[in-house]
């Protein structure tokens, strides 16, 4: 009876993940055979919520309408904001274990990262190489990102993890 399932990542035990719907975050044994239990106690009230990730013990997820990254702890709580009101919306999200990054979508795009667990956002990549970004990887030298762009002119870049050297792939 889910209404909008997205956002979904995977641990030991159990699969997380977002319903649009209802704006909650579940957790659902990987076994399965339970019924999947909310584990964030009230709604999001940010809007549809998009890309999920865990670091350690936290869910980390986007939310477009309220241009923010929330966070809760994976034992359940009250969802809170990681970072933002974020000046676009966050369409992609990764983490290296010590950082989370994520894109902030629009024409004059955006990466933006913050140390973890509660950092200071930053922004770490924008310019020419970053029109309306989508999805963010992360390898142990490089950023990896893929831009809508504008006019079907879409690109993925690699860009080192300092800003440096933006190389069309």
């Amino acid at each position: 009876n889910l209404t909008s399932p997205v956002g979904l990542t995977v641990d030991a035990n159990n699969v997380y993940y977002l319903n649009g719907g209802d704006e909650l975050v579940y957790s659902v044994p990987k076994a399965g055979g339970t019924a999947p239990v909310a584990i964030t106690s009230v709604k999001l009230g940010l809007g549809v919520p998009d890309l999920m990730l865990q670091v350690g013990s936290t869910l980390y997820w986007t939310t477009g309408a309220g241009f923010r990254v929330q966070q809760v702890p994976i034992t359940g709580g009250t969802g809170t904001t990681f970072a933002g009101p974020e000046t676009g919306a966050p369409t992609g999200i990764a983490t290296d274990g010590t950082t989370l990054w994520w894109t902030l979508d629009g024409s004059a795009g955006q990466v933006r990262n913050a140390a973890l667990p509660a950092g200071t956002a930053a922004t770490k990549v924008s310019g020419a190489a970053i029109v309306n970004p989508k999805r963010i990887a992360l390898t142990s030298q490089y950023l990896v990102i893929a831009n809508a762009g504008t006019n079907f002119n879409g690109s993925v870049y690699r860009i080192d993890l300092n800003g440096a050297n933006q190389t069309p792939l």
